[in-house]
């Protein structure tokens, strides 16, 4: 599927100036700090943006200093996009930042960690068409058109500001603060590594509305973005630059540089922690694979004037070398040649070991004047090549050196020292009668060395040279490409083997106007060279050497880019006579306008293609394939993609910010990624997955940026999705630009600890099944990286779900005990989402008790037992609450009593209460006077008098209350004998004797059974028993000593008769 993405760039033409704590260059969503309209909100040096359910606003102003005061003045222009729809907004490039908004003195309209987004998306804000929102480095919105999306649907309403004229790629709006313009329109889509431009322009509708006429394009195929995978500043609180940087391991790079900040950032355990003062050597090491992006190590190296690091190398032994021009003279020496400098500026060498905390050796180098080092590069020993500029006429020169004499004003150097620092094994000057200068080397893999520079002297030593003269005739047996000075500075290119030191090729290398050769390299199986350089347009004719296939052929600007290549000498035999010459393999200028300044080339061999790096300020400088690039202000990089005969560009792009950006150093690692360093001016310059911590307080700061030409996607899964703790989670992502099979890492960052975390790492192919954490919850954002520093982030966090968990329970006691008649709740508190309760009864499930609280009213024995409750909800595991046991304790209560009774002068009195409850205690009373020592559930008077008739009875106090018994009168009876004989008839007879009933049977009942009942004055049963069958004459005895005193009825029952005799028991 290929979309259509219209792409417009916003100009305020006024001087402008604002203060904001809030940081610039990203959107921050509003959680209610602002009016509830608002939507996202950016804040950029000239213009506060908000994106509302309304629409755009663009509040464009500048603040003035008037007699103390700051004075805001400025227009807010509203474009209303007919009928757009703002939901389902994604935000994209989160901060790592949080910010906090403590408005009024109320706590809850109080909003804490809001973080930033460098982009927003609102999908569909027409149909099948996205608003894409860019805030760095201003504020920039872009319409996607999916297939099936019409961009005539794009019409944009204007309040604030009025059009007052109208091209095809730029409106320009009228305000009562000034001039604002729309202006960049850029339409375009992707086909593979091809950018494809598409013809569109403005719509004028009316005074207040514009739109979009597209031509023709593919609605068919999908949109591929090359991304920018680093992008970072490093310094201090003065100015920096970094000159040169490599990659000796996949992932770590190592930098060189100067800087003058005092607060530069350093490790702990660093060779030197201390700012020298002037300028100071910086060496610092980062991890940057995958999506690390952190600082290893970093030193000071310098003394107290001006140290100007060239170059950083690093040997197999990751011991590290530094080459710098000083004119301090108090640099660390260690095992040097010389024990102190030579003049005014000197070249300086440095060898430290891997951990840069040791210096192995250092020295100075050079003669009595000034000595300028431009390029260090490491031989296949490890031996040091060193080239550079000198005024000094006593350098150590080396028994066969190619010159061992300056011969001009400066000339350039070139020397050879061992491995250990400590010998000089080649030193030699190469010049003439004028200035000579060298500007860089490189050095092949068979050790080739190529300097490249430029020189005013019309004598300067072009090799080989060799002609034999024969009157006006000249015969050219061996010459360099150009023999001869062209005039005022000239390039040089010189070759030298390395193996011997010998001087293979030294050429001019321009045309009539000045030409300085800046940067060499190598390409091809023979290693041939390539340089760079800058020229000057020529007064007349041109006479610099370009190809037939040069890709531009013109100087168009001041200062013009040139790439060129010459070959290796070539040498032939005709007539026995032996001939070196030299070919031009390709020459071309590159460029626009303004100047064009080259200051690093090398060679990809897997694309067959130059990598060119350099400064512009020409406004059309050429951009190939790469329709989204644009100028952006002053000096900015540019790179270029080159085919390796100098015919065609292949990609080319432009890097940079509202001031000076300014490339050093190009360094393409055997992957065909290339870092570029330098240094920039510019406050609003491209920052991607930067390393944090270490950018600077004021400019220039240095700068390291990384590109890779592959992408990422990330796919699965989704904003929003939601998972568990422990869940298993399928993690999806698309590649482009890479082989199979890559590696990949995946992270997570909780949005608790703002920390990311591995989860996976070396994970082949482009899914990945993983398991979430399981003491994670909340927002969490996943992301995909790869070795080279590609990372695929989620548009959004997933959230991963809170697990039931218990925080308190009550009661917290584990056995409690509590009365028949009370009431009781259970509560507890939990934490989780989706929570659900269920509380339990001895194991048992409580019909429809399913809240956080249980409540028990007017409580029985019944409900003693165990109680719980388990906790479930959205994501496991259940939860139980702690148990507890429940003990109901019977209420205090007399259940059965003495009755009233009649006692007989002189007999026992027994009176009883029976009670339940627990921890009873008795009191008996009689006539409501306490009855002392009376504690017992009876009550005894083993021989009664008159005295002791009255009322009776028992309070019984237990641990859940007190009972009262009902009054027992108790009457005394003087009159009543003592009836021996109950009953005597011809059957049976009865008496009582001692408590103790007696029954004779004098009948035979065969079938007539005897029952025998006895009841109290009640009426309640206390006897029964059946007499069996058959029974012979015989007595039967009755034990009457459980009963208490008082009166009976004794009923004999049989099939015939019954018979009721009340009887007193005494």
């Amino acid at each position: 599927m290929k979309r259509l993405v219209i792409l417009i760039s916003i100009y305020l033409l006024s001087s402008i100036f604002v203060y904001c704590q809030i940081p610039h260059n990203f959107f921050v969503k509003n959680y209610g700090q602002w009016p509830s309209n608002v939507l996202f909100a950016s804040f950029q040096k000239n213009l506060t943006f908000f994106a509302t359910n309304e629409g755009l606003f663009f509040d464009y102003f500048k603040t003035q200093n008037h007699e103390g005061r700051f004075i805001k003045s400025g227009s807010i222009i509203k474009f209303k996009i007919d009928g757009a729809k703002f939901s389902n907004i994604i935000e994209k490039g989160i901060s790592s930042w949080k910010l906090n908004f403590f408005y009024g003195n109320n706590p809850s309209n109080w909003k804490k960690e809001i973080r930033g987004a460098e982009q927003i998306i609102i999908p569909n804000i027409l149909d099948k068409i996205d608003l894409v929102l860019t805030s760095s480095p201003d504020v920039r919105y872009d319409f996607v058109v999916h297939p099936g999306g019409n961009p005539q649907q794009i019409k944009i309403n204007i309040e604030g500001a009025t059009i007052v004229k109208c091209s095809e790629k730029e409106i320009i709006l009228k305000t009562s603060f000034g001039v604002v313009i729309h202006r960049n329109l850029l339409v375009f889509q992707k086909n593979g590594n091809e950018a494809t431009p598409i013809e569109a322009s403005f719509k004028i509708i009316d005074n207040h509305t514009f739109g979009f006429i597209v031509s023709n394009y593919d609605k068919s195929k999908d949109l591929i973005i090359d991304p920018l995978v680093l992008s970072t500043l490093i310094g201090g609180s003065n100015a920096e630059e970094i000159v040169d940087i490599c990659e000796p391991v996949q992932g770590t790079i190592i930098v060189t540089g100067w800087t003058e900040s005092p607060n530069f950032s350093t490790t702990t355990g660093a060779y030197s922690r201390t700012f020298s003062g002037g300028k100071d050597i910086f060496i610092s090491k980062f991890n940057v694979k995958g999506s690390a992006r952190e600082l290893v190590f970093s030193t000071f190296l310098g003394g107290a004037e001006n140290d100007s690091p060239v170059n950083v190398q690093v040997d197999q032994n990751s011991n590290i070398y530094i080459g710098a021009t000083t004119n301090s003279n108090d640099l660390p020496l260690v095992n040097a040649i010389s024990k102190s400098s030579y003049g005014l500026n000197d070249a300086y060498i440095c060898k430290l070991n891997s951990d840069c905390n040791e210096i192995i050796f250092s020295t100075y180098f050079g003669g009595s004047k000034d000595d300028f080092l431009t390029s260090v590069k490491l031989s296949g020993d490890n031996g040091i090549y060193l080239c550079g500029y000198t005024n000094s006429n006593d350098l150590p020169t080396t028994g066969g050196a190619y010159q061992d004499k300056l011969k001009g004003k400066y000339d350039i150097f070139f020397a050879k020292l061992s491995n250990t620092g400590q010998t000089i094994r080649t030193c030699t000057y190469i010049g003439g009668i004028e200035d000579d200068f060298a500007y860089d080397m490189c050095v092949t893999p068979s050790e080739y060395i190529y300097i490249g520079g430029a020189t005013k002297s019309n004598d300067f030593p072009a090799f080989p040279v060799k002609i034999w003269y024969y009157g006006s005739y000249e015969y050219v047996f061996e010459s360099p490409f150009d023999r001869t000075y062209n005039g005022n500075f000239d390039g040089v290119v010189i070759k030298i083997l390395g193996s011997s030191g010998a001087l293979e090729y030294a050429s001019f290398f321009g045309g009539l106007a000045d030409d300085f050769v800046t940067a060499v390299g190598y390409f091809g199986a023979d290693e041939k060279v390539v340089f760079a350089g800058k020229t000057y347009k020529e007064p007349s004719v041109t006479t610099f050497p370009l190809s037939q296939t040069a890709y531009q052929n013109t100087i168009k600007g001041q200062a013009e880019t040139f790439v060129a290549s010459l070959s290796n000498i070539v040498i032939t035999t005709q007539y026995n006579y032996t001939y070196k010459s030299q070919n031009l393999v390709f020459s071309t200028f590159l460029g626009g306008s303004g100047d064009d300044i080259p200051t690093a080339v090398t060679f990809n061999k897997s694309t067959q293609t130059f990598y060119l790096v350099g400064y512009t300020n020409s406004t059309n400088f050429p951009i190939v394939n790469n329709p989204g690039a644009k100028k952006q202000q002053k000096n900015d990089i540019y790179f270029v993609s080159m085919l390796n005969d100098g015919s065609a560009i292949t990609y080319s792009n432009i890097i940079g910010g509202n001031n000076d950006d300014i490339p050093t150093a190009l360094f393409l690692n055997y992957a065909g990624d290339y870092y570029i360093v330098g240094s920039t001016n510019s406050t609003n310059f491209p920052i991607v997955n930067p390393i944090i911590g270490i950018s600077g307080e004021s400019l220039p700061d240095a700068f390291i940026l990384k590109n890779v030409d592959a992408t990422i996607r990330f796919e699965a899964p989704f904003a929003n999705d939601k998972f568990c703790p422990e869940a298993n989670v399928t993690v999806k992502w698309g590649v482009d630009g890479m082989t199979q099979p890559d590696s990949f890492d995946i992270e997570i960052m909780p949005e608790s600890t703002s920390q990311w975390m591995l989860v996976a790492s070396n994970v082949k192919g482009v899914s990945k099944t993983i398991t979430l954490p399981k003491d994670i919850t909340g927002k969490v954002w996943i992301r995909v990286s790869h070795p080279k520093g590609l990372i695929a982030t989620i548009a959004g966090p997933i959230i991963i779900q809170e697990p039931p968990k218990l925080v308190s329970f009550y009661p917290s006691e584990n056995n409690i005990e509590l009365c028949e008649g009370d009431s009781i709740y259970f509560f507890v508190e939990a934490t989780g989402d989706g929570l659900r309760y269920q509380w339990y009864y001895d194991g048992t499930p409580i019909s429809n008790a399913t809240d956080s609280i249980l409540v028990l009213k007017n409580l029985t024995t019944s409900n003693s037992g165990k109680y719980k409750v388990g906790i479930s909800g959205t994501c496991p595991p259940l939860v139980e609450s702690p148990e507890i046991s429940l003990t109901v304790i019977p209420e205090t209560k007399i259940t059965n009593q003495s009755m009233d009774t009649i006692v007989k002068e002189g007999k026992e009195l027994s009176l009883f209460v029976q009670s339940k409850g627990q921890n009873l205690k008795y009191q008996w009373y009689k006539n409501d006077i306490k009855l002392l020592g009376e504690t017992r559930p009876n009550f005894n008077i083993q021989s009664v008098s008159r005295f002791d008739e009255g009322y009776y009875y028992c309070i019984v106090e237990g641990t859940c209350g007190r009972d009262t018994s009902r009054k027992i009168f108790v009457s005394i009876d003087t009159n009543i004998t003592k009836v021996e004989e109950m009953l005597n008839n011809n059957c049976f007879s009865a008496k009582v004797i001692d408590k103790t009933l007696y029954i004779w049977l004098r009948c035979h009942y065969d079938d007539n059974p005897i029952g025998i009942y006895i009841y109290n004055i009640l009426g309640e049963n206390v006897i029964t028993e059946e007499l069996p069958l058959h029974l012979p004459e015989q007595v039967f005895k009755f034990d009457l000593t459980k009963l208490p005193v008082g009166i009976y009825l004794l009923n004999i029952r049989s099939k015939d008769s019954v018979c009721n005799i009340p009887f007193f028991l005494q």
